[in-house]
Formats: structure tokens, C-alpha cells, sequence
């Protein structure tokens, strides 16, 4: 007796090896990354004095409209000078805010029509997805 198949036996192996072949590909999925993320919030901001007495400042941000707002409390007035603050905000992990805060100093305040100076665009890294959001300061009258 011959161990290796001959004549029909040897078609049906073959036919049966391609059926199989056929449900291993079907049965193939393109792999789901679950770590795929695209939330592009700033979830918080805060604002550095740069004069002789070092304070800080936490933004109200408004998500749906896309603002980020600095109130000074009056009583700390003269330790911030709106025009020359550093800024610092926390994003996701896989997010990058454009143009970057870094160290560098930023003016909070609006232009002469009330609009504010700064725009920021925080991107996903891994989707593109991208929100921007306006960012300004000032003084508290109370």
C-alpha cells in the first residue's frame, strides 16, 4: 500500500487543501488598533505671570465653542502683565497644540476690534483630526 496519494486521490487532497486555504484568508480580519485615539481637547490651561512675583492663573474652557478664557482676579493685578505671559496646557498624549507654548512669552489680550490675538490648533498625531480654540485674558473688575 502507497503512502503517497495517485490519480483522483491527489486531486482531492489539492481540492481540499484550497477549500481550507479559502476559509483561513475568509476568516482573516485587518487588525483594530484599540489605541487609536483622536480626542483633540485641551482639558486644561494655565497662565504664568513673568513679573517679580511669580502667580498663575487656570482658564475656563469652553469645549463646544472653542474658547479659552484667563480672568485675572483683581487683587492680582499687578503681578500680570497680559501682554507678556507664558502659557501651559495639558492634552492628550498622541495630541500636539500648534504653534507650540514652549518657552516662549505670549500677549493674552484682544485687538483693537475685540478679537483675540491667539489662535491654537491641537491636532491628533495618529488621525489628523484637528479643533482650534481662541485664547484670551483679562482683569476682573471684582
Amino acid at each position: 500500500m502507497s503512502i503517497i496519494p495517485v490519480g483522483n486521490s491527489m486531486k482531492k487532497l489539492r481540492y481540499i487543501a484550497a477549500i481550507l486555504l479559502l476559509f483561513a484568508l475568509a476568516s482573516c480580519k485587518k487588525a483594530v488598533n484599540p489605541f487609536v485615539h483622536d480626542d483633540v481637547q485641551i482639558t486644561s490651561m494655565i497662565m504664568l505671570s513673568t513679573g517679580a512675583v511669580r502667580t498663575s492663573v487656570e482658564a475656563t474652557i469652553d469645549q463646544e465653542a472653542g474658547t479659552i478664557v484667563f480672568v485675572v482676579p483683581r487683587s492680582q493685578k499687578d503681578n500680570f502683565d497680559l501682554t507678556k505671559v507664558k502659557l501651559t496646557a495639558t492634552v492628550f498624549f498622541d495630541a500636539h497644540i500648534s504653534p507650540q507654548l514652549g518657552d516662549r512669552f505670549w500677549d493674552v489680550t484682544r485687538d483693537d476690534e475685540g478679537n483675540p490675538k491667539i489662535t491654537l490648533t491641537v491636532t491628533s498625531v495618529q488621525t489628523g483630526t484637528s479643533k482650534q480654540y481662541q485664547v484670551w485674558g483679562y482683569i476682573s473688575s471684582k
